[in-house]
């Protein structure tokens, strides 16, 4: 009995290594690009920040011509932010031309800057190969 379980038990681990490792590539595959926003912003500041970058993300899920997921965070170096998936180099660079020319999305992300008494946001930019 206790054979039958180890075998189960190293069945469910494998079986949960490869979910994961597929459910890795999919979030992040070949080709796809990973965008960091990422800047100071006070810590008594960082939850209002953060419901203005929710509701500055909500608006680019309606809004933007090419969709993405993105999600907001509070990174563990006291910055805050969001990160978006983009499936390709040129997907990105089309949402970018979108948010220069959309003033409801400028007036939103300089709203979120201007509380955090930043002038811009950080931007890492990687592409996976």
């Amino acid at each position: 009995m206790k054979s039958l379980l180890f075998i189960l038990s190293i069945f469910v681990s494998l079986t949960s290594i490869t979910f994961a490792s597929d459910h890795i590539e999919q979030a992040a595959g070949k080709g796809k690009v990973i965008v960091v926003y990422s800047g100071q912003c006070p810590s008594d500041i960082q939850e209002e920040a953060i419901i203005k970058v929710k509701e500055l993300i909500a608006y680019e899920a309606k809004n933007s011509p090419i969709p993405f997921p993105s999600s907001p965070g509070v990174w563990d170096n006291g910055k805050l932010g969001a990160v978006d998936l983009h499936n390709s180099i040129a997907a990105m660079n089309k949402v970018f031309k979108w948010q220069e020319t959309d003033t409801k999305w400028s007036k939103m992300y300089s709203s979120i800057t201007s509380i955090c008494g930043i002038e811009d946001f950080d931007v890492d930019i990687l592409e996976v190969k």
